[in-house]
C-alpha cells in the first residue's frame, strides 16, 4: 500500500525561492513571496497572524505585504545557538545506576 503524501513538503535540502538577502530592504512582498522564502506555506504566516506571532507585516488596503527587513529580523530572532558540550565526559556515571554501589 502506498503512503499518502500531502503535497511537496520536504524542506530538508530545499532553498528558498525568494533570496531574501538580494532583495532592497524595503522592498515590499505578498503573502506567497514571503511563504516560500520563509519556506512555510500561506495559511501558516495565516495563522502566525491570528496568534500575534511571526514577522512583522503591513496591511495595505485589505492585502497583507511584509517588508525584506521585518521578514530578516524575524529570521535573526529565530536562531537558536545551543550550548557547547563539556570536553570529557565526567568520570564514573556513565552506566551507573542510583543506588548501585
Amino acid at each position: 500500500m502506498q503512503r499518502k503524501t500531502r503535497g511537496t513538503r520536504t524542506t530538508k535540502h530545499r532553498k528558498p525561492e525568494v533570496q531574501l538577502d538580494k532583495l532592497k530592504p524595503d522592498a515590499l512582498l505578498t503573502e506567497e513571496e514571503a511563504a516560500k522564502s520563509l519556506m512555510v506555506e500561506p495559511p501558516t504566516l495565516n495563522k502566525w497572524r491570528q496568534r500575534e506571532r511571526g514577522p512583522a507585516y503591513l496591511k495595505i488596503g485589505g492585502r497583507v505585504s511584509y517588508r525584506v527587513a521585518d521578514l530578516l529580523a524575524f529570521l535573526a530572532q529565530c536562531r537558536v545557538v545551543p550550548r557547547a558540550w563539556p570536553a570529557k565526559p565526567r568520570r564514573g556515571t556513565r552506566g551507573m545506576r542510583r543506588g548501585s554501589r
